[in-house]
C-alpha cells in the first residue's frame, strides 16, 4: 500500500501542480473527520485542503478523548466516512479504528509520523539519491541495498550522508562542515538549531516535503475511501 500511495501522490501532484481553488468530485457529499488529541496545524490543514480538494467536506475536533472507551470509534463511525487521527499515544488508535466502521487513518502518534514520513519520502523521490530510499514499502535492509547503524558522533552519521533529516538539535555546523552533497529536511517546528543559510538552502527541501502532505492525504483518502488511485 505504501508504494500504491506514494504513487497515486505523485501523480495527482504532476497532474494538479497548484491545488489553490482545485476542486475535483472523487469524494463528492463525503464527511472527513479530523480527530486531535492536540492541535496539530500542519497536519490538520493538509487533510483540510486534501478533503476540499476531492469534495469533501471535514470537520476538526480537538478534545482530550477519554480513548480507553472502546465505544468510541463506533460512535464517531456514524458521523464521518473517514477519520484521521493525531494522538500522542499509538495502541489507542488501533482500538479505535478496531471499533470503527468507517477508515481510521492515523495522522501522528507516538510511534508513527505517517503523512510527514511519506511526504519526505515523496521528497525523496523528486531528488534521487543513492540508496533509493523511496522503496518504503520492502524490507529497506535486505531488499532496498540499505543499512542501519548505530552511531555515537554526528560526524560519523553525516560523513557519508545522502539525506539529513533533523529535529530539534544542532547540526548546523556539522553538516556544513562535510563536503558530500546531500538534501536537508527539517521535521519542524523549527527553532535555534537551524539558521536561515541551511533552512533555506539550495538543498533543502523541506518546504517541498511540507507541500507534499496534502497531495500525500488526498491519496490517502482516496484509497481507503474509494480504493481510488491518482
Amino acid at each position: 500500500m505504501v508504494l500504491e500511495v506514494l504513487e497515486s501522490a505523485l501523480n495527482l501532484k504532476c497532474a494538479i501542480g497548484n491545488t489553490h481553488g482545485k476542486r475535483l468530485d472523487i469524494l463528492a457529499g463525503s464527511k472527513v473527520m479530523i480527530l486531535q488529541e492536540l492541535n496539530e496545524p500542519f497536519l490538520n490543514m493538509a487533510v483540510s485542503k486534501a478533503a476540499t480538494l476531492l469534495g469533501a467536506y471535514d470537520v476538526n475536533i480537538v478534545d482530550n478523548l477519554v480513548w480507553d472507551q472502546d465505544y468510541m470509534g463506533r460512535v464517531f463511525s456514524f458521523m464521518a466516512d473517514a477519520i484521521f487521527v493525531a494522538t500522542m499515544t499509538h495502541m489507542c488508535v488501533q482500538r479505535f479504528a478496531n471499533q470503527s466502521t468507517v477508515p481510521v487513518v492515523c495522522m501522528r502518534s507516538r510511534t508513527h509520523a505517517s503523512i510527514q514520513s511519506l511526504a519526505t519520502v515523496m521528497a525523496i523521490i523528486k531528488n534521487p539519491v543513492s540508496p533509493l530510499l523511496y522503496k518504503a514499502s520492502e524490507n529497506m535492509t535486505t531488499e532496498s541495498h540499505t543499512s542501519l547503524k548505530a552511531c555515537s558522533e554526528k560526524e560519523e552519521v553525516l560523513k557519508d550522508a545522502t539525506v539529513v533529516i533533523a529535529g530539534p538539535s544542532d547540526v548546523n555546523k556539522d553538516i556544513v562542515k562535510q563536503k558530500n552533497h546531500c538534501i536537508f529536511f527539517h521535521t519542524g517546528p523549527r527553532g535555534k538549531e537551524v539558521d536561515d543559510e541551511l533552512f533555506f538552502h539550495e538543498n533543502s527541501k523541506t518546504f517541498v516535503a511540507f507541500e507534499n502532505f496534502h497531495y500525500i492525504a488526498a491519496a490517502l483518502m482516496a484509497n481507503v475511501m474509494k480504493d481510488y488511485k491518482f
